[in-house]
């Protein structure tokens, strides 16, 4: 920056001077101020050279410099050279020589014993490392060329521009209250994998497993049976064919099997016929694939690509019996279609209503059997917060994960803990519901996507969600602080 101010003066005043180091450091004072536009910032310093004595052969060069926060980034802004006696006399015969040098702010010659000050403004293109920068003077002493006397930085009281503390708003969660269930209706599954003749459809209980895959269902019913506040109200049956055959005689097979299966419950339990509803699929494409997916068997995406591109089932069959000879079919045959010939059922049951006490005990026991409605109840009985609301709440977005006022109320519990990443899983898999779409906002703001949040806040307000209504003047007002103070 002044390499043709130094080498001038040095040219006239001579080399080789030998002298003590001479101490300026601090003696200089610099009051400061700084004001920002949109677009520039505007820097005064008044520098104070009152407890300054000037060698006369000597120059004190005072750099203001800008620092970023981080110190990453730093910017040299015009320095002030303030000179001794016959190095001033130096300057001002180069000056008028080879004209005046633009490189500096001023030079000045200092006169001892005397008040003297320099006014210092200058303005620059405002940058966003400005904001919480420090301002800091460097001074450097020179004798000539060959005398660098000694260099010093220092910090000025402050920094410019400060960044301010902009609080992050606290955004209220809203809790929902969900219907009651008129009838609170609830079954319990099986799948049973019974042994037939070939080509027939009898129960025949002592063939193979079957005394233990029909024990399977006669359990679950007496289960149901033996519970006081369960009244049975049906049995569904759907009936599975393995793909090897022709396939309509495979979907007659299937509906004969299911109904086969649903007259011996009947029979042996001695109930109507009327509670038992029917069902077949015939050839289960749909499970073989499935089972196939997961295999190591040799052939898999061969067979996997036929199920696929062929939509003709008997055809499909074919393709599959076509490959390497047969060998890959023969293991599905035995390996794999079994578990292909299979009856889904369904105990249906209707379920009383509890007191408050009751859910108490069974949402712990058997949670199933509450509606979400008295789980809501279970987690208000106790204080906002507590470890047994919160355990409510995430029960019942467990057993109803679809429900959107089950995933509301426990994404708040999610929100409250931190766990932002599960909540926003939880809610996006729901219906887009007022309290959904605002404990979603909740979560872009935590994320730091504002734009999203007042989105969300917006679609929630819109929705009927009061809560979301101030969340999104909060947000309204936090996003303004950022962009007013340029975060």
């Amino acid at each position: 920056m002044l390499k043709r101010y130094i080498m001038i003066t040095s040219l006239l005043l001579g080399g080789g001077m030998a002298m003590a180091q001479s101490d300026y450091t601090g003696r200089v004072g610099v009051e400061q101020s700084v004001q920002k536009s949109k677009e520039e910032i505007k820097i005064h310093l008044d520098i104070s050279l009152d407890n300054l004595n000037m060698k006369s052969r000597h120059s004190l060069i005072l750099t203001p410099v800008l620092r970023s926060k981080n110190g990453e980034i730093t910017k040299e802004l015009s320095p002030v050279v303030v000179n001794g006696k016959y190095r001033q006399k130096a300057y001002l015969r180069d000056v008028s020589l080879n004209g005046e040098s633009h490189e500096c702010y001023d030079v000045i010659r200092r006169s001892n014993g005397n008040p003297q000050r320099v006014s210092y403004d200058v303005s620059l293109p405002y940058e966003k490392w400005m904001r919480g920068a420090v301002l800091m003077l460097h001074e450097e002493v020179l004798g000539c060329a060959t005398c660098e006397l000694g260099e010093d930085t220092r910090t000025l009281d402050g920094n410019i521009l400060p960044v301010r503390s902009i609080r992050e708003p606290v955004y209220t969660a809203a809790f929902s209250v969900p219907e009651a269930e008129e009838v609170k209706r609830r079954d319990e599954q099986c799948e049973l994998y019974l042994s037939y003749a070939v080509g027939k459809s009898d129960v025949v209980p002592a063939l193979g497993n079957n005394g233990n895959e029909i024990r399977k269902l006669q359990d679950m019913v007496d289960r149901v049976r033996r519970n006081s506040d369960l009244t049975l109200t049906g049995f569904r049956i759907n009936g599975y064919a393995s793909p090897e055959g022709n396939f309509k005689s495979n979907m007659d097979l299937s509906e004969r099997r299911s109904k086969a299966l649903a007259e011996y419950f009947r029979r042996t339990n001695g109930w109507k016929s009327e509670l038992f509803k029917t069902t077949w699929s015939g050839e289960d494409w749909e499970g073989l694939a499935k089972a196939v997916e997961i295999s190591s068997l040799k052939n898999r995406d061969k067979v996997l690509s036929i199920i696929k591109e062929e939509n003709n089932p008997d055809a499909r069959d074919a393709g599959i019996r076509s490959i390497d000879g047969g060998v890959t079919y023969n293991i599905l045959l035995k390996e794999f279609y079994p578990r292909l010939r299979r009856s889904f059922c369904v105990v249906d049951f209707t379920v009383r209503a509890y007191t408050p006490e009751e859910a108490k005990r069974l949402i712990k026991e058997n949670p199933k059997l509450l509606s979400l409605k008295e789980m809501y109840g279970v987690a208000n009985s106790y204080s906002k917060g507590s470890a047994e609301c919160n355990e409510a709440y995430l029960i019942s977005q467990k057993l109803y994960p679809k429900n959107p006022d089950a995933a509301t109320n426990a994404a708040a519990v999610l929100l409250e803990q931190g766990k932002y990443g599960d909540a926003k899983a939880m809610l996006e898999g729901v219906e887009q519901t007022g309290t959904v779409c605002n404990a979603l906002g909740i979560v872009y703001a935590k994320e730091k996507d504002y734009d999203k949040a007042a989105s969300c806040f917006t679609q929630a307000s819109r929705k009927g969600c009061k809560e979301a209504d101030e969340n999104g003047k909060a947000l309204k007002k936090f996003m303004e602080e950022l962009k007013k103070n340029d975060y």
